[in-house]
């Protein structure tokens, strides 16, 4: 896997030679950001089969998470073409009736905003320029200055009031959860994405200090046993809300409307690249 700047060139190269590397990856568009710029769904397993989501890239300065994904995704694949173990796991015994399906950058406008500057952001650069404060390596956003965590429909007047007592009004690098749900074209891409999946669980990673959050209206229970495993192997605080609010908006919105598990994974910058694909290969499994 290549390495350097985190950015939407790297998601393209990389996305493109493991698919030429492997032909039984399957690409798809899932949805254009603001820009323009591709958000893409990478599927491994059967077509058809109830699938596990694995989403990062939510926030412009995360340059974790994507490509913690992709890496993960070149070992799976590369494990199923040698037909060897991956952390301890048979590959294709985990692949069998199930499909993982994986978005490694949500927010491509954002990363591309935090990593080259304003002028990434298309018609929006100047705002963008203003709103940062000349300190575009702070932005969450995407290209309109909505936090996508925030973006999605559960509860979403309720967060929308939170916001506005803790002084967010409107646009900017990190907060604003956007004038309506599901308003950004990358957040609606996701979730039509989701709808159109059978998927048993969700997984989202963001940067952060080893913790997993698993609290929500539905399908705790089993988020939460599944959230006591993945602690216990990988040494993280189990925790029902960590951090901004904003963190919890994909994972609340999975589990309410499809009844399903859903999980974020605080995962800290220094963890071993070993660890953390044994935490993603340990979420596979039933």
């Amino acid at each position: 896997m290549q390495s350097g700047t985190v950015d939407y060139t790297y998601l393209q190269n990389t996305t493109w030679r493991l698919k030429t590397a492997y032909p039984v990856l399957r690409v798809q568009t899932v949805g254009k950001s603001v820009v323009g710029r591709s958000l893409y769904g990478l599927e491994l397993g059967p077509a058809g089969a109830p699938a596990l989501l694995f989403a990062g890239g939510f926030l412009g300065t995360d340059a974790l998470t994507g490509r913690l994904l992709l890496q993960w995704l070149h070992r799976l694949l590369r494990a199923v073409h040698e037909r060897r173990p991956l952390c301890g796991v048979d590959p294709m015994a985990l692949l069998q009736n199930r499909r993982v399906c994986v978005v490694p950058f949500v927010n491509p406008d954002g990363r591309e905003i935090c990593a080259r500057g304003p002028h990434c952001a298309g018609v929006d650069a100047g705002r963008v320029r203003r709103l940062c404060g000349g300190e575009p390596a702070r932005w969450d956003a995407n290209a309109r200055g909505v936090d996508l965590t925030g973006n999605f429909a559960h509860r979403f007047a309720a967060r929308a009031q939170l916001r506005r007592q803790a002084g967010i009004y409107g646009p900017g690098p990190t907060g604003y959860g956007g004038p309506a749900a599901e308003s950004e074209p990358e957040t609606a891409a996701l979730a039509a994405y989701c709808r159109t999946k059978s998927l048993l669980q969700a997984v989202a990673l963001y940067p952060g200090a080893g913790r997993v959050l698993w609290r929500g209206d539905a399908a705790g229970r089993t988020a939460e046993q599944r959230a006591a495993v993945l602690a216990t192997a990988a040494g993280y605080e189990v925790e029902a809300a960590v951090g901004r609010p904003s963190y919890t908006g994909f994972r609340n919105w999975f589990q309410a409307d499809f009844g399903r598990p859903a999980i974020d994974l605080l995962i800290p910058p220094d963890q071993p690249a070993r660890q953390a694909m044994e935490l993603l290969t340990l979420a596979c499994l039933p």
